[in-house]
C-alpha cells in the first residue's frame, strides 16, 4: 500500500473532507492594505488619495550638497518605493514644491495602518 508523509492512501468511503479548511494567511498585500487604509502619509488627509511611486530606493539617496525633501525622508524611513498621498502633497513632491503644511509623524501612520486593518 502506499503512502504519503506516513498516512495511508488506501481509499477509505467513510472519510470525513474538510471542505473549508482554516485560512493560514492574509491574501492582501501591504499596498493593497495601505489603500485600503485611504489617507496620505504626508498630510494626513483623507481626500483624493493617490500613489507616489519611485522606480529604485537608490534613487531616493541621490540629493548630493542639498537636504533631502521630506517625503524622501518618509520614504526612507517606512522602506518603501510607494508614498500615499493626496493631491496637494502628490502636486507638491512631483514639481518639487516645499511642502509648507504640517505633517503627521511616523507613530500616527503607523496607528492609522494598524485601526484600517481591523476594519477590514
Amino acid at each position: 500500500m502506499a503512502t504519503w508523509g506516513g498516512i495511508s492512501l488506501k481509499w477509505d468511503i467513510g472519510a470525513t473532507l474538510d471542505e473549508q479548511p482554516p485560512k493560514l494567511y492574509n491574501n492582501r498585500t501591504e499596498l493593497v492594505r495601505r489603500l485600503l487604509a485611504d489617507f496620505c502619509e504626508l498630510c494626513g488627509s483623507d481626500e483624493d488619495v493617490e500613489v507616489h511611486h519611485v522606480r529604485a530606493m537608490k534613487k531616493l539617496h541621490e540629493y548630493p550638497g542639498r537636504p533631502k525633501p521630506e517625503w524622501v525622508k518618509r520614504m526612507i524611513a517606512l522602506r518603501r518605493k510607494t508614498l500615499l498621498l493626496c493631491k496637494r502633497c502628490h502636486e507638491a513632491t512631483d514639481r518639487g514644491l516645499p511642502i509648507t503644511w504640517r505633517l503627521i509623524g511616523l507613530d500616527e501612520i503607523k496607528d492609522r495602518w494598524k485601526r484600517s486593518m481591523t476594519q477590514y
